[in-house]
């Protein structure tokens, strides 16, 4: 019978004294402290007889432990089926974040990790995503957030006791401060822009009144999308395959929007690109960098401070919003947010403090 460090069970103590508490110890299949079990061990005198005893509390041991892997070998399949309900009908680049971290973490597990899947799991799949794969923080906190999202499907299936990514914490990222347009900047903004670029101008204003983001949700805008048309509340229709959120929503056209876009898709028939190559609506929509740059050029002729850019009109339109007393649950609905707390962080990255200042609330007294 060999009893050595190497193996997963070890019987204790070492030296079979009989005039001391023997116990088998072995790795706990969910993580943290080993376990012990004592079986019958200490209730038998003879040394032969409790030796066979610890014969068969150390197989035991090792059912436990290859229990522990077939679990987490089922796991991983109904993880794969998890992803692919949550990649149903979204955008490639969606579909592509969830598979590829999805493949990163089973591709870990088979190969580092003894095969069991436990507490530590998640925090020791992010140390290796920092330093063997030499991840930044922004990267491994996108990781962490979709695959502790998915475990918690299956926890809440009730597949799984724990979620191996619960003890992980988020690692610290810089917070870049976005840039809004002072009230000043824009009007020379819609001084140089408005005539000379009159689609940059209607990009800037969807961005500005809509909280539209120049990406997918505003290249992929067509004139079909613009609804209510036969009346005055014209509404913009966000499908949630270009919604960044994933959101199908609604938002209102306010008035001066309506009126630049009224005479820009006069004539244009409604499955052409509102943002359409050649200055126009266009079957073919405009390539992703090109309202970019040419917002850029105007930027540059202002010489604002660096941060401010084509993104920056939402923001801007956002703190208007604000200033001019929408409450932010309404905010949040028209930017198609998951939360009051995101909306909350996004005003706080604007300078909501400077923002609360100037808006100048009146707080109520006493009696």
């Amino acid at each position: 019978m060999k009893r050595v460090h190497e193996q997963l069970a070890v019987l204790y103590p070492l030296d079979h004294d009989m005039s001391k508490q023997w116990f088998v110890k072995y790795p706990n299949p969910s993580g943290g402290n080993p376990l012990k079990k004592y079986g019958e061990l200490n209730k038998i005198v003879n040394i032969v007889d409790r030796l066979l005893e610890a014969d068969r509390l150390i197989a035991s041991c090792a059912e436990d432990i290859d229990l522990a892997k077939l679990r987490s070998a089922v796991m991983i399949d109904e993880l794969a089926d998890i992803v692919q309900v949550r990649i149903q009908g979204k955008k490639p680049k969606t579909r592509y974040a969830y598979t590829s971290k999805f493949k990163v973490f089973t591709e870990w597990f088979r190969t580092e990790t003894d095969g069991k899947i436990n507490l530590l799991s998640g925090t020791k799949f992010l140390a290796f995503l920092k330093d063997k794969r030499n991840l930044g923080n922004v990267s491994i906190n996108s990781y962490r957030r979709n695959l502790k999202s998915i475990f918690q499907d299956l926890e809440e299936q009730g597949k799984m006791e724990f979620n191996p990514f619960d003890a992980s914490k988020a690692l610290h990222q810089q917070v870049h401060t976005k840039t809004w347009f002072r009230p000043e900047t824009q009007v020379s903004m819609k001084l140089l822009i408005a005539n000379l670029d009159p689609q940059l101008w209607a990009a800037c204003l969807t961005q500005f009144y809509c909280f539209i983001r120049p990406g997918d949700e505003l290249m992929g805008l067509t004139i079909g999308d613009i609804i209510n048309r036969e009346d005055t509340s014209w509404k913009f229709r966000i499908s949630e395959q270009t919604a960044k959120t994933g959101r199908f929503r609604f938002v209102p056209i306010a008035p001066d929007l309506k009126e630049v876009l009224e005479s820009y898709i006069e004539g244009f028939p409604d499955h052409f690109f509102i943002f359409g190559r050649g200055g126009t609506p266009n079957a073919d929509k405009i390539a992703r960098n090109t309202l970019y740059n040419r917002h850029r050029m105007y930027l540059n002729s202002l010489d604002l401070p660096i941060g401010h850019s084509f993104y920056s009109w939402k923001n801007t339109g956002a703190v208007m919003m604000y200033k001019n007393g929408i409450k932010m649950k309404y905010i949040s609905l028209l930017m198609g947010h998951s939360s009051i707390e995101t909306t909350d962080m996004y005003f706080k990255s604007l300078g909501i403090d400077d923002i609360m200042e100037e808006v100048k609330i009146a707080y109520p007294s006493i009696g």
